[in-house]
């Protein structure tokens, strides 16, 4: 039969005139004997038929009363989109072709007169079931796939290398087409394969057969090609494939008709070989190997996880050695229930519990119980897949886990989930954070009072500070200065008064804290400070492009304003300054005198002066804002032999 399978193949046809229906029905048939020909006149019969009969194929006119063919064919998509449907009417308009290619026809052609339109029409009929059957194929493939997850959940339960190949060597042997299966573990020395599993129909073969990797007669069949390109190899018939001659005999003998050796490939290591065995020629197509190419790759990776846990657990003696020593209360618990599985010695002091009275107590029982539902949150979080680190519940109060005496500590909890010798667990490790919460308090209290400090300072010393200013000021305009040297000395005094006032109180209020960090233009920075810093005689040229940096820009401005005036304090009015970049960072340069090299550690450091009556906090301020912004600051000589201040980006250095 061209294009149909072996089997009949049954069809509906649809066509308002039953006279012609007759005819069809007897031509096709005639021109196809295995085609059964069942004829309908009225379309919506003919959409009820096929909702509940079974037809490999559907041919229908297109123009009918109720329901043209397109509908039919758009309907019957609706819950069959695999039927093969022909379109076959005399409407050859491109219209008609267009509107049924988009609603899924299989296939479409003209009415002719003539026995030989019918017999093109058979073909065409057998042409579509060959495609559906083909994807009936697929749908074998499927399950062999399906076969393939049932090999892989044994696996992932698995707990030795034994179990693990003779699953393997079961679920195929019990599965069509697979009639025997077998696991051989490869020695490099003797190039040979030493079968330790097997299962299905194999009443001694193996030990009629014997697997080697060399390149002789014994070493050519597909277990050998297989170990040596570490590939799938297949003979699709043993009956005439050469390379399969030396088991011919015994495998015919048992049913044999097809093999796959598959390679056990994990990471570049060789684990051992799988041989498949089926019971009909041509069994392994291209997509068949595929699928038990990642069959070997699993089973391989099965077989190196169980090597590996039974190496962690030959180690385990030697890590539970270093938990036990460990500064912080370590606890491990099953990831499903919460049940504490073990502990360390530090747990024990921790929660004043003895090992006895922790192994085995919930999870949740660790934490203070009146607060149970506080806690449901981070126990889910213990439990669950991420690593976490939690000091704090979701309402900002301390993680606290209570002692046997009823102490409440504060704890801060890393915890994670692992998978170890098959079986999933959660590590808790507990840091008692007590001190570190105290240390937190006390620095607050000493923040506080250096806020109260700063405020005396910028309000409470401001007040003298004003009369005494005032004062000042009226002598000053009495011309007394002129002729009293030691007001001239106190308006000089006032002057870096204020200064370190201003300076101390900034260091203190803000120290190295950067508020509300934004992208910020530092040209645009340095621009605004000049206009506040600068002096009306002295030049600023901004000769590069100094882009633009996540950070504070009211402290940033500060940090310009302070180089700004430093370089008019020491080098005078009429000071040219020029602030541009390198490497990846800037720098802010001037003409004057320069720091000499003795001092440019030293010129950071509060206080420090060179004897010109400045506040000798600028500068400290400066490094301050540079740190709170991840920078380095240093001191050089510019180009014109005066002082150059360099800021390093030390996050991306």
């Amino acid at each position: 039969m061209s294009g149909c399978a072996s089997a009949s193949a049954r069809v509906l046809h649809v066509d308002d005139d039953e006279a012609l229906l007759d005819l069809s029905a007897e031509l096709l048939e005639r021109a196809e004997p295995r085609l059964a020909v069942e004829s309908e006149a009225d379309p919506t019969v003919a959409l009820d038929r096929v909702r509940s009969e079974a037809f490999d194929c559907v041919v229908s006119d297109y123009r009918m009363p109720e329901l043209d063919g397109i509908e039919l064919l758009r309907r019957v998509r609706e819950f069959d989109d695999s039927l093969p449907f022909v379109l076959f009417t005399s409407d050859g308009s491109e219209t008609v072709a267009s509107e049924a290619i988009s609603a899924g026809v299989t296939d479409y052609l003209q009415k002719e007169t003539g026995v030989e339109r019918y017999e093109l029409l058979a073909n065409r009929i057998c042409n579509a079931i060959r495609r559906t059957r083909a994807e009936q194929k697929a749908a074998e493939l499927e399950r062999v796939t399906e076969v393939v997850r049932q090999i892989n959940r044994t696996l992932v339960r698995a707990t030795s290398r034994e179990q693990i190949e003779r699953a393997v060597c079961e679920t195929l042997s019990d599965s069509e087409p697979y009639r025997f299966a077998y696991v051989g573990r490869y020695d490099p020395e003797a190039e040979t394969v030493e079968p330790t599993a097997w299962a299905g129909f194999e009443a001694g073969y193996l030990d009629d057969i014997a697997v080697t990797a060399a390149q002789e007669p014994k070493g050519r069949g597909p277990g050998g090609r297989a170990i040596r390109t570490r590939e799938v190899a297949v003979v699709q018939d043993v009956t005439d494939d050469p390379s399969f001659e030396p088991w011919r005999e015994s495998a015919l003998e048992r049913g044999y008709r097809a093999v796959a050796g598959v390679p056990l490939v994990y990471r570049g290591e060789l684990y051992g070989l799988l041989g498949v065995y089926a019971d009909r020629s041509g069994a392994f197509d291209d997509e068949e190997r595929a699928i038990l190419s990642e069959l070997g790759a699993d089973i391989a990776h099965a077989i190196h996880a169980v090597e590996l846990r039974d190496e962690l657990r030959a180690s385990r003696q030697k890590y539970r050695a270093v938990v036990d020593t460990a500064p912080d209360a370590i606890f491990l618990a099953d990831a499903e229930t919460g049940v504490v599985k073990q502990a360390n010695a530090e747990a024990t002091r921790l929660l004043g519990r003895s090992m006895e009275e922790l192994v085995g107590l919930d999870q949740r029982r660790l934490h203070p119980p009146d607060d149970a539902d506080r806690y449901r949150d981070l126990f889910e979080e213990q439990l669950g897949e991420g690593p976490t680190v939690r000091t704090e519940l979701a309402d900002g109060s301390d993680v606290l886990v209570q002692r046997a005496d009823g102490e409440r500590v504060p704890v801060e909890i890393n915890a994670s989930t692992v998978d170890i010798g098959g079986e999933r667990v959660s590590i808790g490790i507990f840091r008692d954070v007590s001190e570190r919460r105290e240390q937190t308090k006390e620095l607050a209290r000493q923040n506080r009072r250096l806020e109260r400090f700063a405020r005396v300072l910028s309000h409470d010393l401001q007040t003298p500070l004003n009369v005494a200013r005032g004062r000042l000021e009226l002598a000053l305009a009495d011309g007394v200065a002129e002729r009293d040297d030691d007001l001239v000395a106190l308006d000089d005094a006032l002057d870096r008064t204020e200064d370190l006032v201003e300076h101390l109180s900034t260091l203190m209020l803000r120290g190295r804290v950067v508020d509300d960090p934004v992208e910020t233009s530092l040209n645009e920075v340095a621009e605004s400070a000049w206009t506040t810093a600068g002096d009306p005689a002295a030049s600023l040229d901004i000769a590069d492009d100094l882009g633009v940096v996540y950070g504070d820009e009211s402290r940033l401005r500060e940090l310009f304003e302070n180089l700004f005036s430093n370089a008019v304090e020491h080098a005078g009015p009429e000071v040219s300054v020029t602030v541009g970049t390198h490497g990846n960072g800037f720098y802010v340069a001037d003409d004057g005198p320069g720091v000499p090299e003795a001092d440019r550690e030293a010129v950071f450091t509060g206080g420090f002066t060179a004897g010109d009556g400045g506040s000798g906090w600028g500068l400290n301020i400066v490094q301050e804002i540079a740190i709170a912004h991840d920078w380095s600051i240093s001191v050089s000589e510019s180009a014109s032999g005066g002082a150059r201040f360099e800021f390093h980006d030390v996050a991306h250095a």
